[in-house]
């Protein structure tokens, strides 16, 4: 089904985001470029939840329950 090809698309997209993030959070050598990099997926990150909650989409359908977030 075409609708779950994009919901899988879009939750595997934000993990391999998250877990970029996390790598770089992670780090102890971090350099001011790395923490910045870090800011960057978080930002994304929060564009993709509250993209959702302006559409009216459900976050525990797209399998974002575990961001951490806490929805509005």
């Amino acid at each position: 089904m075409k609708q779950d090809r994009y919901r899988y698309y879009l939750r595997d997209l934000r993990d391999l985001i998250k877990e970029r993030q996390q790598v770089l959070e992670s780090r102890t050598d971090q350099d001011v470029f790395s923490k910045g990099i870090a800011c960057g997926y978080n930002e994304v990150l929060l564009l993709f939840e509250s993209q959702a909650l302006t559409y009216e989409i459900d976050l525990k359908a797209l399998d974002y329950d575990d961001f951490g977030f806490s929805p509005k």
